[in-house]
């Protein structure tokens, strides 16, 4: 992983930039895809309404994070 990251380079996104969606109750922005990124990581922006939640789900093949920058997280 750490040479697709070498072979990627930087990746810089503008404001607005990205393909937005709905998914289940939640409007997701994708920020960078495997394509941008030499398949190193993607990132998704997502707003998501108080009080929801996705489905429990398990990631077998990739870890997931999350950056809160407005709101609580329980």
């Amino acid at each position: 992983m750490v040479e697709a990251m070498r072979e990627a380079g930087p990746f810089f996104a503008e404001p607005g930039e990205g393909e937005a969606t709905w998914f289940l109750n939640s409007r997701m922005v994708v920020r960078a895809g495997a394509d941008a990124t030499g398949g190193a990581y993607g990132l998704v922006e997502s707003w998501i309404p108080a009080g929801f939640s996705p489905p429990l789900h398990l990631h077998r093949r990739e870890d997931e994070a999350f950056f809160v920058l407005e709101g609580q997280v329980r």
